[in-house]
């Protein structure tokens, strides 16, 4: 399983666990559905650093430096999701 699979999956669960469809969590972070989806289906080549940083957040955080932020940018990419 390559980082992109393992993000997919990740990106999938967390989103799935919050209760967001794709279109909502697309508008919590600027980006449409259909890049989320590219996410998660392991298509999307090109994330970038800002939208990664946007999607670990927790909805209505401002400090990117948080340590929330950080666990959940290791549970996305993490083998276990943990």
């Amino acid at each position: 399983m390559d980082e992109r699979e393992v993000l997919a999956k990740n990106l999938k669960r967390y989103r799935s666990s919050k209760g967001l469809s794709q279109k909502d969590l697309g508008i919590k972070v600027g980006m449409r559905a259909e890049p989320i989806s590219n996410i998660e289906l392991a298509k999307q080549r090109n994330i970038g650093l800002k939208y990664l940083i946007l999607i670990c957040r927790e909805p209505g955080e401002r400090n990117v430096s948080n340590t929330g932020g950080q666990k959940k940018a290791g549970q996305l990419f993490s083998l276990t999701g943990k």
